[in-house]
């Protein structure tokens, strides 16, 4: 029998040296196909540093993308911030939405603060986002 539990992960990597915020859309566009495909929901934000993405979706099938997303070269030292199980997914709506946060001087901030402002997202969420977020700051 196939696991049908849904899970949520968090985890934060580093990216390549050089990464380019067009290679950042590439990898936004890309996830956003394959999501739909496996039915994986999430965000995925890049500070010109680190990038932090939460996936969420069924067990088996999450895990998969790990694994794959694990294996992408564009980044590195990938850490698992928070898993859990759900009963209800945070961003229903999104095969994987994106944003870059507080790099080449604008207030990319405000996007992510937008995404998280969906009422499904948990306070604990929208906190570990934004935390991430202040990480950038002044980059």
């Amino acid at each position: 029998m196939t696991d049908c539990t849904l899970d949520s992960v968090i985890y934060i990597s580093t990216a390549r040296p050089n990464l380019s915020l067009q290679d950042f859309s590439d990898i936004i566009a890309a996830s956003q196909r394959k999501n739909a495909a496996f039915g994986i929901t999430g965000i995925l934000c890049f500070n010109g540093t680190n990038f932090m993405q939460l996936l969420e979706g069924e067990r088996e099938l999450v895990n998969d993308r790990l694994l794959f997303i694990g294996s992408d070269k564009r980044h590195n030292g990938m850490v698992t911030v928070k898993r859990r199980p759900i009963n209800e997914r945070e961003f229903p709506d999104w095969g994987m939405a994106g944003s870059v946060v507080h790099i080449q001087g604008g207030d990319t901030v405000q996007k992510l603060t937008d995404l998280l402002a969906i009422d499904s997202v948990s306070t604990e969420t929208r906190e570990i986002f934004n935390n991430f977020g202040a990480l950038g700051h002044g980059v």
